[in-house]
């Protein structure tokens, strides 16, 4: 008869083997006296017990589950302006929206400026030539279409100018990328303001036959 005795250890699990064997024989030719049988027995019972502690599992190693992320969390993951633009529809009052729609505008203009669709955008005509901290910037709208401006540079500002319309910007004089859209497509181009500049959007059809 085999049996087994268990012995459970924080971390670690002992397993002591012990076997008693019975026979026809007179019992001084016994292996185990049937006290000792008697021990085992007890061992094995007490082994199998409810009682006894099997934190032998705290050694195993557990995979928590992950915790969930904010919405703003996501939207930083993410970092596109589509998901900001996502974040504010669902958080219109959140307290770092003035930033928020900041990045957009930077996001957007350089997604237009990787789009190999995109369309080269013509200089502004330079009104004046002084050199001052701020440059203003007048657009008019001859697309057909609403006009869609923004600049991305020392700051971050956007102009939706109607078809047919004329609107201005001062911005702070330095580096712009700027990207427009207008009757779904898209235009981009680089720009130094220093000074006062000027121009006229408009979209050029060409037929062909």
């Amino acid at each position: 008869m085999f049996k087994t005795v268990f012995y459970a250890k924080k971390g670690l699990a002992i397993i002591s083997l012990g076997i008693a064997f019975s026979c026809n024989q007179e019992k001084s030719n016994n292996l185990i006296s049937e006290e000792t049988a008697d021990f085992v027995s007890v061992v094995v019972d007490s082994a199998v017990s409810p009682s006894i502690d099997l934190s032998v599992s705290d050694s195993m190693t557990y995979v928590s589950e992950e915790e969930p992320i904010t919405p703003y969390e996501k939207a930083e993951r993410e970092n596109t302006s589509y998901a900001w633009k996502r974040f504010l529809e669902e958080n219109p009052n959140h307290p770092n929206k003035k930033e928020i729609s900041e990045k957009i505008i930077r996001l957007e203009v350089d997604e237009i400026l990787a789009d190999n669709q995109t369309g080269q955008m013509p200089s502004f005509d330079n009104y004046s030539t002084k050199h001052s901290s701020t440059s203003t910037v007048e657009i008019k709208n001859d697309t057909g279409c609403e006009l869609t401006v923004r600049y991305s540079g020392v700051e971050a500002k956007i102009l939706h100018i109607p078809n047919g319309n004329t609107q201005t910007i001062i911005l702070k004089s330095g580096s712009y990328k700027i990207a427009a859209s207008a009757c779904g497509k898209n235009y981009a181009g680089d720009e130094d303001l220093h000074g006062n500049y000027g121009s006229t959007f408009y979209i050029s059809r060409r037929y062909g036959y």
